[in-house]
């Protein structure tokens, strides 16, 4: 087995997820128009081998649409979220975006290695760290990445 550059992680629904090694751009395509706006729907694309001072991973969700505080209508939109490691631990950055096809030439390109540029990007490290499991989410992640070398890589999205 070759050495593992990216591991794709995609959930349809509680206890419901699927793990490719290597994702082929169509399985990447497929896992982002497969994101619904509802829990436990989301598509991790992740480097198999953790960096140092670099991006780890990046992640899609949605949001339903709605209203905001002003009583403004919004519609429905992606989440797209990048996590860089550095010394002092991690930051983590979020992008809204109504455009679908945004969120998959942003995980396309991180799958060719190219990290995204995160100027317009807000800085989202404070949030994630305040939540109750954040340490427990890192340390979860960090196992799940060490054992990946026993994984193969799986056929398409169901």
């Amino acid at each position: 087995m070759g050495i593992m550059e990216f591991i794709l992680t995609v959930n349809r629904g509680l206890n419901k997820q699927q793990v490719f090694i290597d994702p082929s751009p169509e399985i990447i395509e497929e896992a982002i128009d497969g994101i619904i706006p509802a829990d436990f729907y989301f598509a991790i694309l992740e480097k198999s081998e953790r960096p140092v001072d670099d991006f780890w991973y990046i992640q899609a969700a949605m949001f339903p649409c709605g209203y905001d505080a002003e009583d403004e209508y919004y519609e429905a939109g992606y989440y797209a979220e990048i996590n860089y490691l550095n010394a002092g631990g991690f930051e983590h950055y979020r992008l809204e975006s109504s455009d679908a096809g945004e969120v998959k030439r942003l995980f396309s390109m991180f799958s060719q290695g190219v990290a995204p540029d995160i100027s317009n990007w807000v800085n989202i490290t404070d949030e994630i760290k305040s939540l109750p499991d954040a340490d427990t989410q890192m340390r979860e992640l960090k196992e799940r990445n060490r054992l990946r070398d026993g994984l193969g890589s799986a056929g398409t999205l169901r």
